[in-house]
């Protein structure tokens, strides 16, 4: 029982230092990489996005896929987490 609630331990442990690390690259982020995050934080899909910013949606998912690599992240979900903590 001991060995589980230290094993739990580690993993909040792990995903706040994986939160502050993603915090950190959602900084790194440029201009237009934060706009996109924030509308897909919204709800967007990537075609409403490229519609509202006048962009290709290939353009959006080229800057959602960059963005997703600079976070360490690969969902939508995960991202959201992430522009939340890091106040975006």
């Amino acid at each position: 029982m001991e060995t589980l609630v230290a094993e739990r331990r580690d993993d909040r442990t792990a995903a706040v230092s994986e939160g502050a690390i993603s915090a950190v690259g959602a900084q790194s982020l440029s201009p237009r990489e934060r706009e996109i995050a924030s509308l897909t934080c919204r709800g967007l899909s990537n075609k409403e996005i490229g519609r509202r910013l006048d962009i290709s949606h290939h353009t959006v998912s080229t800057h959602m896929r960059r963005i997703f690599d600079k976070l360490g992240v690969n969902r939508r979900a995960c991202l959201a987490r992430i522009a939340a903590e890091a106040g975006l």
